[in-house]
């Protein structure tokens, strides 16, 4: 309270002081000098800023000054955001709103419906947010006000970034950038929307490319003595480095912001700190300091009122109970969260809280509950992180750096014709060259680029049709059925190993599929429990044997998953279950010549008589998981030094007669340091 009370105090001493130096003045002059000081104050002392749009009220209300009335209630309105007064601020901004409509201003109504879109964006209150911004937008396009339109672009872009929309987030930023053109007059602006970029590619994984942006931004901010701008920068740099990993990195510019956001009172940025700062204890496992700092989180959320801020504090709150053996805390802090989630229609938060939810319940032992909370799980998150919207998203940006190489080779024509009327005839020849070997390389690396982005999307269809074949609707069905059966016929025991393999294995298969490389015995889990499930449905009509090489560690050694498991499925399907009598099937895994050998061999009816039954029973079969399975190894072997190969064979005994199936892989593999 002290600490208040001397800055009020240093504040009016500093207020008198201005007021001697302006005897003399016109009173107009005196209330437009206020109003930018407290502009400019806000942002670093928000207690000064707000004592100095008062004094500017106060004075434009005794002269008559409209205007000056109106910017002063907005100033107030401003320093009232930055010191966590939401609906304080929203009454300030809504009586200059006012004033500004008794004197017909376009361009001040433009800036308090921008504001007032910031305050309900601080309150969380989404979509009368995007209402405002859009009332705001429509002006500032009337006015043609490119400022005014970037920067509601941007706030827009925010918006859309923080509900998990990220294509048309990052198509918003890019159309603020258009508008300014990157020019210097908007520096501003421009640093704003370089962090919205840079969030965008630290979704996406690209944490190098997402730091140039933020530090663009933070450069920026610094030549404008920005500290609010500042510390939003340096926390920036800390969520990449988080991202990445680098824990140590991420604290180091967590704490740097921390003590800005606080040196400006700037209540809400400090919430943003103290909660990466959470964060990165939590991944040093440094529970108890994280504990703190994800309490202080919370409290100053509420008490600023920061729903969306109190939500994701729960669930992190949540789950590092789990993390530490305090379930039943856990749960509790996790359900408050995804109340909270669903309330505020946050979809990101709304998926972390199910698949927290499936966590929980495995660990007390509720298979059936689990399956659901991840079901739900993969549900929100496919709907925020679908396969279209990083599409689109690239897609964008490879149009947005093929526009910025075609504008900048158009500029360097223009100056190339300059310069040729300077110089003498003979070094025509050496500049078009030039030329021409800067458009080649440029030309080389969009194509490199465009191929490269054409790959990764290659490789996702492929895991994603992977992934359906594996998990069809026909499998699930009979699972069911299967699953209906033990209980009707009063077999629980039987009914619950099924539940609790099905469960797992649809879980291995959803969380591993999402992995470039996963461990052996990751992959070796998946396959046993579908091994189990499958003989639980064909009563018990084969065995199986896994073999691996005292050589191969397990744990330390990685191969692309789910490679096995068609051609596994196959053995069962096509080999085996046509025969009368009981069926094997070996899976063997061994180094030879530093490749990684995965063998699966059944002593089934063998390729040829499979045909044939198949023929017979469907004329257009065809094995879609062993043809996306071939489609696959071709998508991954064009980035692989040492490629992937398969062979697959017939086992035959000494009359010639077909006695099973061999197929092979040979792996290039990764081990863990």
């Amino acid at each position: 309270m002290m600490a208040l009370i001397t800055t009020a105090q240093d504040s009016q001493k500093y207020i008198d002081s201005l007021f001697q130096s302006f005897i003399g003045w016109h009173p107009e002059d005196i209330v437009d000098t206020l109003n930018k000081l407290s502009k400019t104050n806000v942002a670093n002392n928000a207690q000064k800023g707000f004592m100095l749009a008062e004094k500017a009220f106060d004075e434009a209300t005794r002269i008559g000054y409209q205007k000056g009335r109106a910017i002063a209630m907005s100033n107030l309105g401003y320093a009232h955001l930055f010191m966590g007064r939401h609906d304080d601020a929203l009454l300030d901004y809504q009586r200059s709103y006012d004033i500004y409509t008794d004197i017909e201003e376009e361009e001040g109504k433009a800036n308090i419906l921008f504001s007032l879109g910031q305050a309900y964006y601080y309150k969380s209150d989404f979509h009368h947010a995007l209402e405002y911004y859009d009332q705001a937008l429509a002006i500032y396009q009337d006015l043609g006000d490119t400022y005014g339109i970037a920067k509601a672009l941007y706030d827009i872009g925010y918006i859309y970034y923080d509900r998990g929309k990220f294509d048309l987030a990052f198509e918003k930023f890019q159309q603020g950038l258009k508008t300014t053109q990157e020019e210097t007059q908007y520096d501003n602006i421009n640093n704003s929307l370089y962090n919205g970029i840079g969030h965008v590619l630290n979704v996406l994984g690209k944490y190098e490319e997402s730091i140039k942006y933020y530090t663009k931004s933070l450069e920026l901010n610094r030549s404008l003595n920005d500290q609010h701008g500042i510390a939003h920068s340096i926390n920036n740099i800390g969520n990449c480095y988080f991202y990445w990993e680098k824990y140590n990195e991420s604290l180091k510019f967590y704490d740097s912001a921390l003590v800005i956001f606080n040196k400006a009172g700037n209540k809400l940025g400090a919430t943003v700190a103290l909660h990466n700062l959470g964060l990165s204890c939590e991944a040093l496992e440094d529970y108890d300091k994280a504990l703190d700092y994800l309490g202080r989180d919370l409290e100053l959320s509420e008490e600023i009122g920061h729903p969306a801020g109190v939500a994701e504090s729960l669930n992190d709150i949540g789950e590092l109970y789990v993390k530490i053996g305090k379930l039943d805390k856990g749960e509790e802090c996790i359900n408050k969260s995804l109340q909270m989630a669903h309330q505020l229609q946050l979809q990101d938060l709304i998926y972390e809280n199910y698949h927290a939810l499936s966590d929980i319940h495995l660990e007390k032992g509720e298979d059936a509950e689990a399956l659901v909370a991840y079901k739900k799980y993969v549900d929100y998150r496919d709907s925020v992180l679908s396969y279209e919207t990083h599409e689109k998203v690239f897609t964008l940006q490879a149009e947005y750096e093929k526009q910025k190489i075609v504008e900048q080779m158009m500029l360097l024509e223009k100056e190339n014709e300059l310069n040729m009327l300077r110089v003498h005839q003979s070094r025509y020849l050496i500049v078009g060259m030039i030329i021409i070997v800067a458009f080649l390389l440029l030309l080389l690396l969009y194509l490199y680029r465009v191929y490269k982005l054409k790959a990764e999307r290659q490789m996702l269809v492929l895991e994603q049709k992977l992934l359906r074949s594996q998990m069809s609707p026909h499998f699930i069905f009979n699972s069911l059925i299967n699953i209906q059966g033990f209980i009707l016929t009063n077999d629980p025991e039987n009914a619950n190993k099924y539940i609790t393999n099905f469960a797992r294995l649809i879980r291995n298969i959803l969380e591993y599929s999402r992995h470039e490389y996963v461990s052996i015995e990751e992959e070796l889990t998946t396959i046993e429990n579908y091994l189990e499930l499958q003989k639980l449905r064909f009563d018990n009509k084969f065995d199986y044997s896994i073999e691996v090489d005292e050589a191969v560690d397990r744990n330390r050694i990685s191969i692309p998953p789910m490679l096995a498991q068609p051609f596994i499925e196959n053995s069962i399907e096509h080999g085996i279950k046509p025969k009368m009598e009981k069926g094997h099937i070996a899976i063997r895994i061994r180094l030879n010549d530093n490749m990684l050998q995965l063998e699966i061999e059944d002593d089934g009816v063998g390729r040829e008589k499979a045909e044939q039954i198949e023929m017979k029973k469907n004329m257009n079969h065809k094995s879609l998981a062993t043809s996306i399975t071939r489609e696959r190894l071709e998508a991954m072997n064009k980035k692989l030094k040492q490629k992937i190969q398969l062979n697959i064979c017939d086992l035959k005994d000494e009359l010639n007669e077909v006695i099973g199936t061999r197929v092979v892989f040979n792996i290039p593999y990764r081990s863990k340091d």
